[in-house]
Order: structure tokens, then sequence, then C-alpha cells
């Protein structure tokens, strides 16, 4: 906000509750009744005569408070605003903020003229609409100075108007000595009254050990506690109900109430706040960061994330806190946008063939011909010599309208043995294949016809506000009613805005949707589904259903596409169906000699083998290489830190060329690579804390941790830094990979010089860098010339399966022929997976 300097302020719609409310008729507002219809006629009347004269202007200013005395304020030149009450409400200020609204000249003299003439009641209509506006547009001047407040690390107080309690009106003029009210077309006349009518001044206080105080609009500056239209906001509630507002820099201020005794990040989730929560609310990943404006304890847990200084300031993690008072919090902003992989490096493996969906034209001309006909659809079944086909009630809807208004042909669009839609010949058929990862989703719009890829959007999975990896959700659905269903709403809503917003932008219409085939790991195919998942979290962890599933898409529930669903098939429950399109996009189903498959998402699963057999696991690298369980670790969003270097203190390259505001996995992978060249972690994976110099500046936390800054919070700067525990955190994922690698080569009986090639799978993939990967000890030595990067497979698969049915049966084939090696069942697997640990072994 710009100080000094005339603000035009948005007029917002009438509240019209709120105006019968202040002329005393709240009462009849519940209970129509012909005078009431008549007041609210009027009501709109005025209004509409007004509005367009009515434009509300703010200009406010900002002065640093010398001392603050028992009889007011001292300014820095000595002056001082006499008020106890002042002195009072701005205890702690360190600045003063004077605020002057109107609503301009135009409406003033046109409410003045009104009673002038005799007008009693359009008068006090008017003027009453003129209190409810100024309160209206007060609190968007409330909001605008409340967020430079925060943004700035302080409190704002209570306000107060000269006229009010104890401070004079005659201080109004100590106020326009400070500020310039004539360019908003504001006078100073005598005995401190101001011109236009509906202009006010106020002034609030702010500092750092100010307490944030909530709007409470213009009452709050009133002394008079018994006026009848006295209303101050957020004071009374619904019993057992608790106001909490919430600030974010993009979508401003947004208030709601929630019960008593809520967790605080269920309700920013509630108001679908973007906030991370990668270990889905247990206070263990500390992403979940707001800063309290109001009193809030400090609990265990943030003495663990945060330092005194973000203490002080009121950080909190909020799921590790309950709102049990009027709670005001300030939600950074967090930009979710991540870096998916969209493409694949194998589509030149796609073809158009039959599939599961079909249609089939009828020529017109044909059908007219034909006499001695029943109905329409025997007509249509006749001239397609179709006789066992059958409709459903959806394609019997529109087939006569269509026969009657076309003169060509129209499109019959067929799966499950049924006709399902009837379509004009002319429209273009859409396809819609699906990659649904755990962390990110990519939705691809295709031709079924041409095979043309239309385009392809993604985003941010939003499960994973429930927790980064898959277990985490699947625990919120054993312990919270409904907690599948809220899980499936939730992706079923954002697939179907995904799809709705690819095809809205190519000018096409969700009724030319006809196919849409989706992979996915076993765990989030049974949570779009809502299947029971229960089973997926104890032994002997059995699915429900690993077998390719085809259904219509309104069982999932959605809304606006009408549409055949196909769900790939998975090998197991820890190798699901996204794997499954791995394979096939690799081939290495139909290889002649031995080849892996690795995809290092969130799950870490691996695949090794030939034409003859294949085997194939699951390992224990949870969401490191994704960024969650990073201390700064984010997903590959912009800012995301994907490269490092020291030359000699930290370079960066990251996403989007924009400021650091985190480590991606990439990133995460050659800063260890780095530290470790430099010696500054060891082998064991310890930081070595006697190389802390000014190019690795370390400190070592309360509880003895080290961390070492990479970015300081100096200018403004987004901290970025790494810690003991983040090394702990890779040095648990790599191994994991490692052990796979060693134990499948093991059960086939192969060394890792017999394996032909590497194929990378997914963004992490993509990005890697392969040198940094081995010297960590993530890939083997021996592997560095055979990796071959091949993109998002998932939906390659998922692309080839909408094409073609023959992508399918393969697929159906070979996932027989997969044998899964459980790695906790080897009686090897400890010993390899802690030799491969170290650093030192590589």
């Amino acid at each position: 906000m710009q100080l000094n300097t005339p603000m035009d302020l948005q007029l917002e719609d009438l509240d019209v509750d709120e105006v019968v409310r202040q002329l005393g008729y709240e009462n009849d507002i519940k209970n129509p009744n012909p005078r009431m219809t008549e007041l609210l006629e009027l009501i709109q009347a005025r209004w509409n005569e007004i509005s367009g004269i009515c434009i509300p202007k703010a200009i406010c200013n900002k002065e640093a408070v010398k001392a603050i005395k028992e009889q007011g304020l001292e300014l820095m030149n000595g002056s001082i605003l006499e008020s106890k009450v002042l002195a009072s409400r701005l205890k702690d200020a360190e600045d003063v903020i004077y605020v002057i609204i109107t609503l301009g000249s135009e409406f003033g003299d046109y409410s003045n003229d009104q009673y002038s003439s005799g007008g009693s009641l359009d008068g006090l209509i008017i003027d009453t609409i003129g209190n409810v506006v100024l309160e209206q547009v007060l609190r968007q001047v409330w909001e605008a100075l409340a967020l430079d407040c925060i943004e700035a690390g302080q409190g704002i107080s209570r306000s107060l108007s000269p006229g009010t309690f104890d401070f004079k009106l005659e201080e109004q003029k100590l106020i326009f000595d400070r500020i310039n009210a004539i360019s908003i077309g504001v006078e100073l006349q005598d005995f401190g009254l101001m011109k236009p009518l509906k202009t006010v001044s106020l002034l609030y206080g702010a500092g750092r050990r100010v307490s944030f105080h909530n709007y409470s609009g213009i009452c709050e500056s009133c002394s008079n506690v018994n006026c009848n239209t006295r209303k101050i906001d957020g004071i009374e509630l619904h019993t057992g109900m608790i106001e909490v507002t919430l600030v974010h820099p993009e979508q401003g201020f947004v208030r709601c109430e929630v019960k008593k005794g809520s967790n605080l990040l269920n309700a920013l989730i509630q108001e679908e706040m973007d906030i991370p929560s990668d270990c889905g609310g247990r206070g263990t990943c500390g992403k979940c960061k707001v800063r309290v404006l109001t009193a809030m304890e400090i609990s265990d847990w943030d003495s663990r994330h945060f330092h005194e200084g973000e203490l002080d300031s009121g950080y909190r993690l909020a799921c590790r806190h309950e709102v049990n008072s009027q709670t005001a919090v300030y939600v950074p902003s967090y930009d979710s946008r991540m870096d998916a992989a969209t493409d694949g490096a194998r589509s030149d493996l796609l073809e158009i063939g039959w599939n599961y969906v079909s249609s089939c034209e009828l020529d017109l001309g044909l059908l007219h011909v034909q006499k001695d006909i029943g109905d329409y659809w025997e007509a249509c079944r006749n001239t397609l010599q179709l006789s066992d086909l059958k409709p459903t009630v959806s394609a019997l809807r529109n087939i006569s309208a269509l026969i009657r208004e076309n003169k060509n042909k129209i499109r019959f669009v067929i799966w499950d043995h049924k006709v399902q839609k009837v379509q004009v010949q002319e429209i273009e058929r859409l396809g819609i294949a699906i990659d649904l990862g755990t962390t990110t989703i990519a939705v691809y719009l295709l031709n079924i016809d041409t095979g043309e890829e239309l385009g392809v959007i993604s985003d941010v999975n939003k499960q994973r506000k429930f927790g980064a990896d898959v277990i985490t959700r699947l625990q919120f659905c054993a312990d919270e009613m409904h907690g599948s269903g809220k899980m499936a709403a939730l992706i079923v809503e954002q697939l179907e805005q995904m799809i709705d917003d690819i095809v809205k932008t190519k000018e096409l219409l969700m009724e030319q949707v006809d196919y849409i085939t989706i992979s996915g790991n076993t765990s989030m195919i049974h949570l779009l589904l809502m299947l029971d998942t229960s089973s997926l979290l104890r032994h002997p962890f059995r699915p429900v259903i690993m077998d390719a599933i085809n259904i219509n898409s309104s069982e999932i529930g959605f809304k606006k596409i009408h549409a055949a669903i196909t769900i790939l098939p998975a090998v197991s429950i820890f190798v699901g169906g996204d794997i499954t399109a791995g394979i096939w996009a690799s081939e290495i189903f139909k290889g002649t000699k031995p080849e892996l498959f690795i995809d290092l998402g969130t799950n870490g699963e691996i695949v090794l083998g030939s034409a003859d057999k294949l085997y194939a696991c699951a390992t224990a690298v949870g969401p490191a290489f994704e960024g969650a369980h990073i201390s700064c670790g984010i997903g590959g969003v912009p800012g995301a830190i994907r490269r490092v270097t020291f030359e000699p203190s930290a370079q960066f390259e990251t996403i989007g060329n924009q400021p650091p505001v985190g480590i991606c996995g990439s990133g995460v992978i050659e800063l260890t690579n780095q530290l470790l060249m430099r010696g500054i972690i060891l082998g064991s994976g310890r930081l070595d804390y006697s190389k802390r110099d000014e190019h690795f500046p370390m400190e070592k936390d309360e509880n003895g941790n080290i961390i070492l800054h990479l970015q300081s919070q100096m200018e403004g700067k987004h901290p970025v830094y790494f810690t003991q525990e983040d090394i702990r955190e890779i040095q648990l994922a790599k191994a994991a990979v490692r052990s796979g690698i060693t134990l499948l080569l093991q059960e086939a009986g192969l060394n890792v010089k017999d394996i032909h090639k590497v194929y990378l799978a997914g963004g992490f993939g993509n990005q890697i860098d392969i040198r940094s990967a081995i010297n960590i000890g993530l890939l083997p030595e021996e592997l560095e010339d055979k990796v071959v990067p091949v993109g998002n497979t998932s939906g390659v698969g998922a692309k080839a399966v909408l094409l073609s049915g023959k992508p399918m049966q393969e697929m159906a084939r070979f996932v027989r022929n997969v044998e899964y090696v459980d790695l906790s069942a080897s009686v090897d697997f400890q010993e390899i997976f802690v030799y491969e640990l170290s650093f030192a072994n590589q």
C-alpha cells in the first residue's frame, strides 16, 4: 500500500439485510410482510439512484511513535495525541497509522439534499445505506493495512476515532496536518468536523509487540455501547463455533467458522488453502508452517521446527494446534504448481486399433428407405445388422431428434456391449489418458480416431494435503470417519476439473469425451474407486482387485462426462498399473537381454528381466526423492533448486529460474554429492562440523543436530538449509534402491554387468544427474553408460491403451509372467541394506 496516496476502493454489492437491521426492522427480515416488501423496494430504488455517485476513496499515512505516555501518544516531533483510551489501545505500538475514508462529495451532497427537502424516510434510508457502504469499504482498507503489517512482522491494534471516548474531536487537526486529505476531496471544518458527509477518520497502532486484532468495524471506535445498531464482527457466534480469520498474500482475508477444538490444519484444508502437509498432520515434516497472529501456546513440535525468533513471531505447525478461541492466522504463499513429467520418450510405440470403446456410423439414407418399422431403435439396429446390440437410456433420449435433424450420418458409440451414445457424425471423438500419480497427475487429451495428442496438463495431486506418501493417506482413511469418501471425492473432482480445463482450452466439448484410461499405483486406484483400503495397511497386504477394470464414468462420480473408463492392471499390491504401463513402454517384456526398469517416484519400483522372465520389487524409498521428508524439500515447483555447485559458496539453478524457495529431489542428489566430494559429508553420512566456514556455515540446534545453511533469510530471501536428518533420509532412500537392485539380480541369478540397459522413468529420472547418483551410491558404477531416461512411461501406457486394444492384451499376458520379490522376506536384505547405507562403500 502506498502511503499518503489516494486509494480507489471497490463498491461492493449492498448488504440489504444490514441496511434493514440498522433501520430497526431486523425481526421482520425472517417474517416478510407487505410493509417489509415496500421497504425493501424503497431501499433498492434508492441504491439504484445513488450507487453511480457513491465513489469511495481512502488515504492512509504512517508515523513513528516516540513514546506512549499515560495521557496519550507522543510523536517524533513532540506533538501529543491526548487520549488515555488511545494510549491503552495502541500500547506497544511502534507506528501510528492515520486513515481517512469518504464516500465522495456527490454522495454527501445528495444525502444532505434529501433531508433538506423534507424527504425524511428517503433521507434516513440513504443515510443508512451510506453507513453500511462505509463499513464495507473500511474493511477493504483495513485488510490492505493488516496485510502490510503482517508482512512487516507487525500486529495491528483496534482503532479509535477523534470524538469518541476521551479522544477529543479537536485532535482531528493534528491528523489532517499529517495526511493529504484534500487529494480525496476531504476538508477539515470548524470544531473538527469533516466535509463531505459520510467521511470517517481513524487511527491504528502497529508494532512487533502489538497483538493482532481482527477487524471489528467502525463500531469499535464508538463509545456509545448502548446503540441499537451497534455491531462488532466476530464477537458472537453460534454456540460451539469459533471464528477463524485466515490471511493469505494472494487469497486475501478468508473468514470461517469451525467447531471449538477443531484442528487448525483441517480448518485450512476445509477452506482450500494451499499448504503442504507431507506427513499428513503428524508433526514430523514441519511443512504446515503458519504464523498465528493471535495468542497461541508453543507446542513441543513447534520448538523442534522453529527457532526462538520464529516462535516469538508466532510461527506454529498448523497440524499440532486446536482452535479454542477467536484466531487469526497468516498462511504463507505456497506455489503448488509442480514441474510434472508429461513427456514420454516411447510415444513412437503408440498405434491406432480396435479398443474397448468402438463406434459405427449409420447412413440415414439407408435408414429412411425402410418401411414397416415399429420404432427408431429397431430401424437403426436392422440397418446396422447388429441384432444383439442393446441401447442405454442416455442413448435413446436423443436418437429421434438426431435422426430427424441430420441428413447424412450419425455415429453410435459402443462399450460394454451397449450403445452408450448417439452423436453427430462430424464431431471429433476425444479420449483422455490419465497418469494418476501419488504426487502429480498428468492428463492427456487425444483424438481417438487419428491418435493426435491435442494437449496435456498436469497438477499436484490434491490428496497430497493428507500426506505425501500413500501410507499416510491410507492411514487417514483408517483413522478418519468417512476418510475414504473424502479422499475419493477430492480426486474425482480434481480429475473432472482438469479434463474440463483441457477440453475447454481446445474449444471442444465434454460431450465429445468417449473413453478414459487411468494408470496408477494400486493404492491410488483403491482411493479413486473408494475401495476398502484397510487390507493395504496390514499383513497379508491383499488388495481388493489388481486386474484391469472397465467401468462407466458415472460409477466413480463424474458428473459432466459420460464415458467408458479402463484402469490398467497391477502386478501386485506394491507394483501397480503405472509400472505395468512402464514395463510395456520400455518393452523389457520383449527383450532378449536382461534390462532394468526403475521408477524413482514416491514408491521406488524396480523391474528386472527380459521376455523369458520378469522380477519386480518395491523399495521403501519414501518420498525423499520428491522433496518430502527433507527439511527444505519441495516438489518440482517454480523456485525449486535442481542443480547445486559450490563456487566457492553455494550456487543454484532453479526451476523457472525463480528465486530459491526449497530443494527438489534432483537438487538433493547433487547437493549430497557435492558435499561428499568436498568432505563436508563423511562416509558415515555425518556432517563434519569442523569444516564449517563462511562457505559452509553450520550451526547446532538445541538438540545437537547440525544444520548447514545454504541461503540465509537475510535480504528477504527464503531460508534454505540441509540437516543431518536430511542426509539420513537420503541414506535410507538410496540404500533401499541399491538393495532392491542387488536382490533382484540375486533372484534372477545375474550380475550387474549382465544388464544391457537401464530405463529410468518419471520426472526425477529425467532431471537426475547420473554421475551424482552413482557417486552417492544410488546406482551401481557399471550402469553409468547404460541409463536411458524414458520420461512418463505411465502416461505413455495409458495413451497406448486408449488408442488400441493390443497393449492391454500384451499387459494381461506379461503381468502373469512377473514374479514379485518381497524384499522384507529375504534373509539377505538386512545385511545388504545396512552395507548400502554408508557412503564410504561406493
